[in-house]
């Protein structure tokens, strides 16, 4: 009964380290000094960018001026920067990413504005490969799930691609962009663990709850990851090793020293020692400051994008 009682409150321990462990991950992944510096530039009114890039030939210039219009509205409400690309010329689906973040940063004129580009893809190929490129704060908002959802609801729009595009259909699915854009943007909640990454610049996009970020630092969500993987690891070995020493040795119950000594033949004395003086001494010791080191942060070249992609 001793055994299985003590074995029950070994997994207790288990249980309540790991809780520790957790609580600890949390903690150490959220502490400021792993964010590293802010790369994202907010939103700035007077320098937003909100237009609709024909490369096509598919509007004519009132249509132009509407679709501009709409996308200035949309873009003041959500403090980012729209451009919608509709373009005549193909691009691979491999290039595309890349492609439409040079085209944001082209025209928001700096890296990591807040802000996203809609690529339509209207060049005739089939399928069609339309694509949804955000910056900023839009990186964690528009996260992979929601740019999918974003893309498919604007997708409804529009006409298969082995149709002759119809520009009505695509104005249409633009002015319908907007509003599904303020709709997913309403519904976003802030999670601190979650995170988005740039595969190609590896930055990282994620939200602390009162600031969004892009960083070169590891998010506060991977951070985490990795900490609990690091602490889950090592407490697997540790388990490991245990039961290996446990299965070589035989350990034994110890023995009550008690049944080595006769009752009858012990005797014990005391013994005090008293002290009539005591003495006191002090060392000061001097210390010397060290210099404090200065570390910079790393440069970078170009902004970073997360994105989806969707055929049509």
């Amino acid at each position: 009964m001793k055994k299985k009682e003590n074995v029950f409150l070994a997994i207790l321990k288990c249980i309540a380290l790991f809780i520790v462990l957790i609580v600890l991950s949390y903690v150490l992944a959220t502490l400021p000094a792993f964010r590293g510096k802010n790369l994202r530039v907010p939103y700035n009114k007077d320098e937003a960018v909100a237009t609709v890039m024909d490369d096509r030939g598919l509007f004519d210039s009132k249509q132009i001026k509407d679709l501009n219009k709409t996308l200035r509205s949309c873009s003041e409400e959500l403090e980012m920067n729209i451009i919608v690309y509709v373009s005549g010329t193909y691009i691979s689906d491999e290039d595309t990413p890349e492609k439409t973040g040079i085209i944001y940063d082209i025209e928001s004129g700096k890296d990591n504005v807040d802000g996203l580009l809609l690529y339509l893809d209207v060049s005739g190929k089939s399928p069609a490969y339309d694509y949804l490129s955000c910056a900023g704060k839009a990186g964690i908002i528009f996260d992979e799930d929601e740019r999918e959802k974003i893309l498919d609801e604007v997708g409804a729009y529009l006409p298969s691609s082995d149709l002759e595009p119809d520009p009505k259909m695509f104005k249409e699915a633009i002015e319908q962009f907007c509003l599904i854009l303020a709709t997913h943007n309403d519904h976003y909640k802030v999670s601190k663990l979650s995170f988005e990454k740039d595969k190609v610049k590896g930055l990282y996009f994620f939200d602390t709850g009162s600031e969004f970020y892009v960083t070169e630092q590891m998010a506060p969500g991977a951070l985490f990851i990795r900490f609990i993987l690091s602490f889950g690891l090592g407490f697997i070995i540790a388990v490991i090793v245990y039961f290996v020493a446990k299965s070589k040795y035989k350990f034994k119950n110890k023995t009550n020293p008690s049944v080595y000594v006769s009752s009858d033949r012990s005797a014990f004395s005391e013994k005090s020692d008293t002290f009539i003086r005591t003495y006191t001494t002090k060392h000061k010791i001097e210390s010397s400051s060290s210099g404090g080191g200065h570390r910079s942060g790393g440069g970078h070249s170009g902004g970073g994008h997360v994105g989806s992609g969707r055929h049509r």
